[in-house]
């Protein structure tokens, strides 16, 4: 099921998704993964001296490599985090050849290191670079199947309506088929063609 805090973002991730020519499910994995939606989460990075923000958790200096304006306020905004990310992710496909796993592997540690099993691994060696690659993964297999299937389930009862027929009409343009919006037994929002 898809809750509301996906569909508030999910405009975002299609912008960026469209721009970069990125999937936007891997996009939403990504965001799942790094902040499950908060777009003022924050962690601390005190071995790297730097800080990640948002919906995406761009390192300040990530982001300044990226684009030399870049702050942690602006690192904040969700339509800024999200195209930041997103083109960090089309850059890491396009290194990696399109291999989801390596560019999720390079995302987390910036290079996509494999030790001799086949695990990935940061540069120091630090294992954890695989359970991330997991999680993206099937975050990003979870999205792709919703924006496949032809009725998605949401759970709308924390937005207001108009964000609703706004995504609802997203949908239509993302898989060229109109939907609205209709309660089911169970008071759920499912969209319907």
């Amino acid at each position: 099921m898809i809750f509301s805090k996906e569909l508030t973002y999910f405009p975002f991730a299609q912008k960026a998704a469209v721009k970069y020519n990125v999937p936007v499910s891997l996009i939403l994995g990504h965001i799942k993964q790094e902040s499950n939606f908060d777009p003022n989460a924050y962690r601390n990075e005190p071995a790297i001296k730097d800080a990640s923000y948002g919906l995406m958790q761009i390192l300040v200096g990530t982001a300044r490599g990226m684009d030399s304006s870049a702050t942690a306020g602006k690192l904040l905004d969700p339509d800024y985090n999200v195209d930041l990310g997103t083109r960090l992710i089309a850059k890491n496909l396009i290194r990696y050849g399109g291999d989801v796993k390596s560019e999720a592997a390079a995302y987390n540690a910036g290079t996509a290191y494999k030790d001799a099993s086949g695990n990935y691994i940061s540069k120091s060696g630090n294992t954890a670079v695989q359970g991330y690659v997991d999680k993206v993964y099937s975050n990003y297999q979870y999205y792709m199947k919703w924006l496949a299937s032809g009725a998605k389930e949401v759970d709308v009862t924390m937005i207001n309506p108009v964000l609703a027929i706004g995504f609802v009409a997203l949908s239509g343009i993302v898989f060229g088929t109109y939907y609205y919006m209709q309660k089911n037994k169970g008071g759920r929002y499912v969209s319907v063609r």
